[in-house]
């Protein structure tokens, strides 16, 4: 109904939005052909109306799509332009977000020095946002990703500030996660 509503508005952010909302749905139930499908009408929405702020939160969730399907190359694509279009637009959360993910898929693939990099870009930026959140998620990125460089020195400092974060958010689940 809300993008019927917003074809009828010509409203095309609201169009875009509730399209990526049946996008991430059908993600949800793991229907990644139909989640697909619903994420290039509004990639394609959002290019046509010059929204490139959603463009760059498509083609971030585009990544995530590609990611669930193992196709990791195809996700590194859409990071890379997720990146580019946040960098464009000098918006640094989404920056701090593709870098994550971007790091994400390294550390998968093994590439931990470029998994580390791109952590450490994405902490850069959510210290300037002061993103209290993100930062924390940063380091046990960090953590993670020196574990298996078998640098226990490093992993254990950022494992412990991350938890240090967490305690002072009061979220007892990641101190948990994270004193492991």
């Amino acid at each position: 109904k809300g993008h019927d509503l917003a074809m009828q508005l010509q409203f095309p952010h609201g169009m875009i939005w509730n399209l990526n909302q049946v996008a991430l749905a059908w993600t949800e139930k793991s229907n990644l052909d139909s989640a697909d499908f619903y994420f290039s009408k509004a990639i394609r929405l959002s290019y046509e109306s010059g929204d490139t702020l959603a463009a760059g939160n498509l083609l971030n969730s585009i990544g995530i799509n590609y990611y669930y399907q193992g196709n990791f190359s195809k996700a590194i694509q859409y990071y890379d332009s997720s990146l580019f279009l946040f960098d464009k637009l000098k918006n640094n959360e989404g920056m701090a977000r593709s870098l994550n993910n971007l790091g994400i898929i390294y550390r998968i693939r093994r590439n931990y020095n470029k998994a580390l990099e791109t952590y450490r870009r994405s902490l850069a930026i959510k210290e300037k946002l002061n993103d209290s959140t993100g930062i924390a998620v940063s380091h046990y990125n960090l953590g993670y990703a020196f574990t298996f460089l078998n640098d226990q020195e490093n992993s254990l400092r950022h494992f412990t500030l991350a938890s240090e974060i967490y305690k002072k958010l009061n979220n007892e689940e990641e101190v948990y996660k994270t004193s492991m």
